[in-house]
């Protein structure tokens, strides 16, 4: 999973909702495992075109 930028405080509690979204999708999956990664950096051409709307940036 790749993060805004590597110091984004909402890192730790997106591993925890991911892992238990995953844990609750497959519970024969043991153990979860969230992996934070920086590669490929993310960027705000990443958006989706509602999340551009929402945040007041130009939709292409």
């Amino acid at each position: 999973m790749t993060l805004t930028t590597p110091a984004c405080p909402a890192g730790p509690w997106l591993r925890e909702q991911v892992a238990a979204a995953v844990s609750d999708a497959l519970p024969t999956v043991r153990p979860v495992e969230v992996e934070i990664t920086l590669q490929p950096p993310w960027s705000p051409g990443d958006l989706s075109d509602a999340a551009r709307r929402q945040l007041g940036h130009a939709v292409p």
